[in-house]
């Protein structure tokens, strides 16, 4: 069994990231104010609530080699996906809408030729070509993002400074962007740059540490939805690439005129703090090539419901939703282990969903309260890859989102030692937040 802690994509309190295209994409409509969920909670008798045991046998149970790591499209995914819809039908889940409870999702792979795939940078007395893996990788992307792009390079500054100061940003049209840092959850980043014509984008990472864990979060392949109507709440809307430390010197030599250095995050983030503001970079420029072999991916969402019966509200849910994937097999370790088991990653998250719904479940079957509203526990695929499960559920509601009172998720919830805060992260202007404040 093997510890990893990848770089994870954004735990969020509600599932409005994957609910709305992003707003350079088209403008989102006016949403409707919900009401406040009322009514009293679920009553569970005295020594009842959550049964740690059984949230500790499904954690270890989903974290165990048996599951090979759950990642999206691999044999363990499969495997993980019927163990979860048994477990729904154990505490007394039905399937939703008398469905099954799992739902396909209908995922296309491509797989990175390293030899066909190479960043080129020329300048000044400089003309280099990087090779996939050890200098670069393609991020995440989309039939139409993963592919080859070039042209004058221009500095754009951080992802903060692009949506915190678009107007001080050069001409793009036709250009490679060049970036410190990543996008991360400023997605409105990408679509700016989408937006101003930049025909792809260089995130530039300083940090060996974290250049080695997008390696091995990324792994040799891109999975994205096949249904090219789904649109896509994380993945950029444009070409891009993270480059590694191997290549920082080279890309911020007609910033800081520096031509060779030391490639340790210490030198790098020194020679990164004095970059100046954004600027074309005259007389340099990228040209990306992307070569990969595609193939048809089959997974599953699973999704159980236990009905309400209060009447009216009934016909309404709330929503615990936590993704089951994780990285699957990698490169082994000095042990030779070689399955990142993805406990924290979220075995817990998915064990603590099912532990709530088995609670919940057993309290009104002896005698609590009955559910006001349905609860509705989602379990999506392909987080990892860029909340490709989320975004197919909103394209494609089990429920319909117009009665849907609440969605919460619930990822990465086993700290390393005893907490002392919880972070939690959402829309500022949901209602969710407004009850949690």
């Amino acid at each position: 069994m093997r510890v990893c802690r990848a770089i994870a994509l954004p735990a969020v309190l509600l599932l409005a990231a994957a609910c709305q295209a992003r707003t350079a994409q088209s403008p989102p409509a006016p949403r409707a104010a919900l009401p406040v969920v009322a009514g009293p909670l679920p009553r569970l008798r005295a020594g009842d609530g959550i049964d740690t045991s059984y949230l500790r046998d499904v954690a270890r149970d989903l974290a165990s080699d048996a599951f090979e790591g759950r990642k999206t499209g691999a044999r363990g995914a499969r495997r993980a996906a019927a163990y979860i819809a048994d477990r729904c039908r154990q505490i007394g889940f039905s399937p939703v809408a008398g469905r099954s409870y799992l739902h396909p999702v209908a995922l296309t792979e491509q797989a990175i030729d390293s030899a066909g795939t190479t960043v080129r940078i020329t300048g000044p007395g400089v003309d280099t070509t990087f090779v996939y893996f050890t200098d670069f990788i393609p991020d995440v992307g989309t039939a139409a993002t993963l592919r080859g792009f070039g042209g004058d390079m221009v500095y754009v500054g951080r992802a903060t400074d692009i949506v915190t100061e678009p107007g001080a940003l050069p001409p793009l049209r036709g250009a490679v962007a060049l970036m410190r840092g990543e996008f991360g959850v400023l997605g409105a980043a990408a679509d700016t740059l989408r937006a101003r014509g930049a025909s792809g984008v260089l995130q530039v990472v300083e940090d060996p540490r974290r250049y080695r864990l997008y390696r091995k979060t990324r792994g040799p392949a891109r999975l994205y939805d096949a249904d090219s109507s789904v649109t896509s709440s994380f993945i950029p809307p444009l070409p891009a690439v993270i480059t590694g430390p191997r290549m920082t010197v080279t890309l911020y030599r007609p910033l800081t005129g520096v031509g060779s250095g030391s490639w340790n995050d210490a030198y790098l983030n020194g020679l990164a703090a004095g970059l100046p503001k954004p600027q074309p970079l005259r007389g340099w420029r990228a040209e990306v090539r992307f070569r990969s072999a595609a193939r048809a991916v089959e997974a599953e969402n699973v999704a159980c419901v236990l009905p309400g019966r209060g009447g009216p509200a009934a016909d309404s849910a709330i929503a615990l939703i936590a993704h089951y994937d994780h990285l699957g097999v990698g490169v082994p370790d000095e042990r030779g282990d070689s399955i990142y088991n993805g406990f924290a990653d979220n075995a817990v998250g998915v064990a603590l969903t099912l532990a709530v719904g088995e609670a919940v479940a057993r309290g009104a079957a002896q005698g609590g309260a009955p559910l006001r509203h349905a609860l509705l526990l989602l379990f999506p695929v392909g987080e990892e890859q860029g909340l490709l499960g989320a975004d197919h559920l909103a394209a494609n509601p089990v429920w319909p989102l117009r009665r849907m009172r609440a969605m919460l998720n619930l990822d990465a919830n086993a700290p390393l030692a005893r907490p002392r805060a919880w972070r939690i992260a959402g829309d500022e202007q949901g209602l969710l937040t407004a009850l949690v404040e």
